[in-house]
């Protein structure tokens, strides 16, 4: 019994070791990691991220707020690049930790200093959020004035095209109207004609008189 718990602490004692020697080692790659981490120069850090187009860049925020101070080297987001870093893959959560705790004492940069970078980054990003929310629903009304004022025009411009319409539709029903009636004298003209023409049938050139008078009162 003794044996088996010699052993268990000889592996708590190994696995310990190997603990230690792991944030030793995680230590000396941040203090690395630390002076290579600087703040991004370009948009293309904050294009990987999902910032979307239209929109300021984290940066450019971070700069209104901060001025020059949002591109101190030792700030929250040396640690996220830290946090990031190959160099801590696989790491435990704890380790990374002690790592970048360690890292950041062996640099003389306070905790309180990156807490409180991160908290004036996180204000700044909230009050561009508040900005942008109310310049969206400026943006959604005045959208829903336009499509309203349209929807009125439209409106009253199809009620206008629909009398316009019936008024045409009426001009139309007055202009058969008026041919029909045209028409019944034009026949009634032609019968008088054919009846006049009657008395010539017994000669050839009046019976074909006669004859085309009657053929134009068929039309």
């Amino acid at each position: 019994m003794f044996e088996r718990l010699f052993q268990t602490a000889k592996k708590r004692e190994e696995s310990l070791e190997e603990e230690r020697l792991a944030v030793e080692n995680g230590i000396e790659d941040v203090r690395i990691a630390l002076t290579a981490v600087a703040p991004p120069d370009d948009e293309s850090h904050y294009a990987e991220r999902g910032l979307a187009a239209g929109f300021d860049s984290f940066e450019e925020i971070y700069r209104r707020a901060m001025g020059e101070k949002s591109r101190d080297r030792y700030s929250v987001l040396t640690v996220v690049g830290m946090m990031d870093s190959a160099h801590l893959a696989g790491m435990s959560v704890e380790s990374k930790r002690s790592s970048v705790m360690m890292a950041l004492e062996a640099a003389g940069v306070p905790p309180s200093q990156i807490l409180q970078d991160a908290m004036v980054r996180q204000s700044a990003l909230d009050d561009y959020v508040d900005t942008q929310e109310k310049k969206l629903r400026a943006f959604e009304s005045a959208m829903n004035d336009a499509n309203r004022n349209m929807q009125a025009e439209l409106e009253r411009i199809t009620v206008s095209y629909k009398a316009e319409i019936r008024a045409n539709a009426e001009e139309v029903a007055k202009e058969q109207d008026a041919f029909r009636e045209w028409q019944a004298g034009k026949r009634r003209e032609s019968e008088s004609l054919a009846a006049a023409s009657a008395v010539f049938t017994e000669s050839g050139g009046t019976y074909r008189f006669s004859m085309g008078v009657e053929s134009h009162m068929r039309r």
